[in-house]
């Protein structure tokens, strides 16, 4: 070889190739470069009315990476909110047909009942207080008396049927009947037996505590229960402790208060 002629590297001629392949002529990539410039110019001008970037973010690539988080939390969002919106669709379908404003009334109603029976129920633990303290004053002297009360009121309820077995300083009761001997727990008698010995026991109270003075008591319907036979001798009862004793009473049956008699107030 020649001193002085340069050599071409094997590569070159496929370089030249691809070039001419590429770029086909000079003309052509002097439009190209034209047009980028064109492209590029335009896009200088568009990029002049973009908005700045926030004073927290350093760089467009720190705002994208922020951008995306964003939207990527969006996303979540989205997905979390259909899921709600359909589980409360599905919730919807499965209540009453009932308006708002009914299902309000209704609950306006069951706590104004419920407000009633904290109600009553207050009444009813100062009634037990007041019962615990008088109680606690009867002596063993004075539990006798109570326990001839009561037999005596239960033999009259109940037509002579059921007598008392023990009755002792715990308010314990067992009665004998005709047929076996029965504890006074109301899982083994009837609401007629059972109100029998509740109004027994009620009589005999009373005159203990107002042996000596005047008082009243409040009875809650209380022939309700009872057969025709012991709803006559009660309001027997009734009636001779009248005589006594003020006595008020309730009742939803009208042939109740003709039986009772008294002053009838009708709420």
């Amino acid at each position: 070889m020649p001193l002085g002629l340069p050599t071409l590297n094997s590569e070159e001629p496929n370089k030249i190739s691809d070039w001419e392949e590429r770029y086909i002529s000079h003309d052509h990539i002097f439009d190209e470069i034209i047009e980028l410039k064109s492209e590029l110019k335009k896009l200088e001008e568009e990029a002049v009315e973009l908005e700045k970037l926030p004073e927290k973010y350093n760089s467009i690539s720190e705002f994208k990476t922020d951008l995306d988080n964003l939207r990527k939390k969006k996303e979540n969002v989205d997905r979390l909110y259909q899921e709600k919106n359909i589980e409360y669709i599905n919730t919807k379908n499965q209540l009453a047909d009932k308006s708002y404003e009914e299902i309000k009334k209704e609950y306006s109603q069951i706590e104004e009942e419920f407000k009633k029976s904290i109600k009553k129920a207050e009444n009813l633990i100062k009634v037990k207080k007041v019962m615990e303290e008088k109680l606690k004053e009867f002596d063993q002297k004075s539990f006798k008396p109570l326990v001839e009360s009561f037999s005596y009121y239960i033999k009259k309820i109940t037509g002579s049927k059921y007598n008392v077995v023990t009755f002792d300083e715990k308010y314990r009761i067992e009665l004998s009947s005709s047929v076996r001997k029965i504890p006074v727990e109301k899982n083994f008698l009837s609401f007629g037996t059972y109100d029998s010995i509740a109004l027994a026991l009620k009589f005999s109270l009373v005159e203990q505590i107002y042996s000596d003075k005047k008082g009243f008591f409040i009875l809650d319907d209380p022939l309700v229960n009872l057969d025709p036979e012991r709803q006559k001798n009660t309001v027997k009862i009734i009636s001779d402790l009248a005589e006594k004793y003020q006595i008020i009473f309730t009742t939803c049956s009208p042939l109740t208060a003709e039986k009772l008699g008294g002053n009838i107030i009708e709420i």
